[in-house]
């Protein structure tokens, strides 16, 4: 369970990234503004907030790699490796403002916020439910690679 939201976060956040930037003026008309946002972007860093400590870890002291591929017809596919076994999802994204709402092939969806800043994409305020320390929001960064 936990996997699968990890995976819908990111995902959500690569989408996010790439909604945004089509929404913006196109400074170049011949080449969609979306163009340089479509990219493969794997997951560099996770943070929250526990018990008022700010904690940041890689995706390896958490145990789990994501990648997000985001095509230009607006379609997704996000793997995530844990401790479980590799998951691949599939959908289609889309961006109002600063949100990203993956729809995923299963037929569910979820809404995030977002920021993307040159080849950093952050997805902002993940819910997570941890074992330990319960309901958590996390940021997950991704780095274009």
């Amino acid at each position: 369970m936990k996997f699968l939201r990890l995976q819908k976060l990111v995902l959500l956040f690569l989408l996010l990234v790439i909604a945004t930037v089509g929404c913006k003026k196109d400074d170049n008309p011949t080449e969609s503004s979306n163009s340089t946002f479509v990219a493969t972007w794997k997951l560099t860093k996770l943070s929250a907030t526990i018990s008022g400590t700010p904690m940041e870890m890689t995706p390896e002291q958490a145990g789990t790699q994501m990648t997000i591929v985001a095509n230009q017809d607006n379609t997704f596919t996000m793997t995530t490796t844990d401790g479980t076994g590799t998951k691949t999802n599939t959908g289609t994204w889309s961006t109002t403002g600063t949100q990203l709402t993956l729809k995923y092939s299963d037929g569910t969806s979820a809404t995030y916020d977002y920021t993307l800043s040159g080849s950093t994409l952050t997805i902002k305020n993940y819910p997570y439910t941890h074992e330990t320390f319960g309901n958590l929001l996390l940021n997950l960064q991704f780095t274009k690679q």
